[in-house]
């Protein structure tokens, strides 16, 4: 492995914990009847991502 290799994968590992944070939080918005699109708005998910929620 290089560096640069490396570094991508430290990247792309930040990126997936973002994302799965974000879902997190929106799956909990969602439980408090907010609606999707401001936990779209609040979160940076897309509307599908959001509506995709259970």
């Amino acid at each position: 492995m290089t560096k640069a290799g490396i570094k991508i994968g430290r990247e792309e590992g930040r990126e997936e914990g973002q994302k799965e944070k974000a879902m997190e939080i929106a799956k909990q918005m969602k439980n408090k009847n907010i609606s999707n699109e401001d936990i779209a708005n609040m979160t940076k998910l897309s509307m599908k991502e959001v509506e995709n929620i259970i």
